[in-house]
């Protein structure tokens, strides 16, 4: 029995470059037999695999062991004596793409843009953590725009809101009411029902939903609504402008918006 099989199993030795090494033959006669298992006779397929599958299972077996041949023999640094194949798996992999999901809304299907922005994010949290230039810097938010006063185009493009609704997309409107959701987990104050909305809104929310999202009250959507609007529109704008500037209308755009049926 070979000391270096697991479990007694010779099938389950350590690859090295021994030419006599089952391991080697094993995953040979698997690359081989996975592929001679597909079938594309018919729609039926009994007792053999898919052809995807079975090519799946050929490349990896191959490529299992080109690595392997590529680790014994060389002359680099990364030369090895022997290989674990069990060490070739993905779970880091699938653990870091986890991070990505749950950093997109625990969106599964997430786009490139969607991994791009975490690690932007990532990048960011370890500078403000260890970089001390950044830890001195000021808090609060100071720029330009903070204390600029609201145009006459401004002041026209708030009065006109209610009239540029329509202008919204359908697929803009679900997304902010996607964000309105999230705002109104923050407070239960914010929070609607479920009942209140319409059929396609709630169908769309529960395909997103993994279990913490939550309807907004209708004004609070409004008020996202009107919000990406004015945001759109205008260029002089930060976060302190903003809320500055439409604290003095937040009740007539309230009371002008409710009155209006969710598109």
């Amino acid at each position: 029995m070979n000391e270096r099989a697991r479990l007694k199993d010779d099938y389950r030795v350590v690859i090295d470059s021994n030419e006599e090494n089952k391991g080697v033959g094993f995953l040979k006669e698997w690359a081989d037999c996975a592929k001679s298992m597909t079938s594309t006779k018919g729609h039926v397929r009994q007792h053999c695999l898919t052809t995807d599958t079975g090519n799946a299972l050929h490349h990896t077996c191959c490529a299992l062991l080109d690595v392997s041949k590529f680790l014994l023999s060389t002359n680099t640094s990364v030369r090895h004596d022997f290989v674990l194949l069990g060490f070739f798996q993905q779970d880091d992999l699938e653990a870091h793409f986890g991070h990505f999901r749950i950093a997109a809304g625990c969106n599964f299907y997430i786009t490139v843009q969607d991994v791009f922005s975490t690690h932007s994010i990532d990048k960011a949290k370890i500078l403000v953590k260890y970089c001390d230039d950044i830890k001195k810097a000021p808090v609060s938010h100071d720029c330009e725009y903070c204390k600029a006063p609201l145009s006459d185009e401004e002041v026209y493009l708030i009065d006109e809101i209610p009239n540029m609704m329509e202008s919204i997309s359908k697929d803009e409107k679900l997304s902010l009411f996607y964000i309105a959701g999230y705002v109104a987990s923050k407070s239960e104050e914010m929070c609607g029902e479920a009942n209140d909305w319409h059929v396609e809104i709630k169908s769309f929310l529960e395909t997103l939903n993994r279990g913490g999202l939550k309807y907004p009250k209708k004004a609070l959507f409004i008020l996202c609504l009107a919000a990406y609007l004015f945001f759109i529109h205008t260029q002089r704008l930060c976060r302190n402008r903003f809320v500055s500037s439409w604290r003095v209308f937040l009740e007539y755009i309230i009371l002008t918006l409710c009155s209006l049926k969710i598109p």
